[in-house]
């Protein structure tokens, strides 16, 4: 799981330069693997340490309406 840090840090040190250099398009990334592996808790705890803040969106009651 240390990947999904050391992948985060690689694309935001790409974003910033890009900021740097004037590009305004962003790049997002999902991770993906088996359930309970530390994905998010991983990434949320990544972006609160750099003080990058995230957006969340609960779909759980929008798929059980479908």
């Amino acid at each position: 799981m240390k990947n999904i840090k050391k992948t985060l840090d690689e694309l935001l040190e790409i974003a910033l330069q890009a900021r740097i250099n004037g590009v305004k398009k962003w790049e997002n990334v999902r991770f993906e693997g088996l359930t309970g592996t530390g994905k998010t808790s991983i990434t949320e705890q990544w972006a609160e340490e750099k003080g990058i803040p995230l957006i969340s969106y609960d779909l759980s009651q929008a798929v059980s309406t479908i």
